[in-house]
């Protein structure tokens, strides 16, 4: 049992992660702004002015004090420590995670992209948007290369990091989405959804007969 704390509406939950090398040193990755679904994490979003400075700093400077004591310890490897912002600014730590995290998908595709493209992007990683549909491989990869295409107009790119849910009885699609601005990584995430969604549209004027035939909605039958 631990204390409850009344989170911030915006900046709830936040996640401070590092490596702690080979040689014992702390090395920091960065602070990002969790998406949680009640207890479950459903995702991230990473950059430049994700967070409010006073936040980053504070869960910086507690996140590189646990990873000290970890590496004293004798730990090497990924880990991330978890808080609770409240409105007033104070950060509740609530877990430590001595593993490559959820968040660490983020993290990673943006180094990758700041690498390449130069800059700062901001990504947004999406563990679980529904699908409108059950998707079957081939339909599933004409679906992402539309919504690449969606995304790319907008001015971000887009990353499939969880293909394997699309024919589930309850089908969704994890996605990472990069950009140079959260509007724009927002706007962009509006658009996949959109999209998932509106895949349920192509079956929706389709009728199953008694006899399991499938005609469209309102369509008779042989007189």
């Amino acid at each position: 049992m631990e204390e409850y704390v009344e989170g911030d509406e915006v900046h709830r939950d936040i996640t401070f992660d590092a490596v702690v090398g080979a040689d014992g040193w702390v090395h920091p990755v960065g602070a990002g702004l969790m998406h949680v679904d009640g207890t479950a994490y459903r995702g991230v979003t990473v950059g430049p002015g994700v967070l409010p400075d006073m936040l980053a700093r504070a869960a910086a400077g507690f996140g590189t004090a646990v990873g000290r004591a970890l590496a004293a310890d004798g730990y090497r490897g990924w880990f991330d420590v978890d808080f609770v912002a409240t409105a007033s600014g104070r950060l509740a730590p609530t877990e430590i995670n001595l593993r490559l995290t959820g968040p660490a998908v983020a993290f990673h595709v943006q180094a990758a992209l700041d690498r390449l493209r130069g800059g700062r992007h901001i990504v947004r990683t999406a563990d679980q948007l529904p699908l409108g549909a059950r998707l079957p491989p081939a339909a599933l990869r004409e679906h992402v290369a539309d919504l690449a295409l969606r995304c790319r107009s907008l001015g971000a790119t887009l990353l499939v990091t969880i293909p394997t849910a699309a024919f589930d009885a309850a089908p969704y699609l994890g996605v990472a989405i990069a950009a140079r601005t959260a509007s724009v990584a927002a706007a962009a995430e509006t658009a996949v959804r959109q999209a998932n969604a509106a895949l349920g549209d192509l079956f929706r004027d389709l009728a199953l007969s008694p006899s399991g035939d499938r005609r469209a909605a309102g369509q008779r039958g042989p007189r």
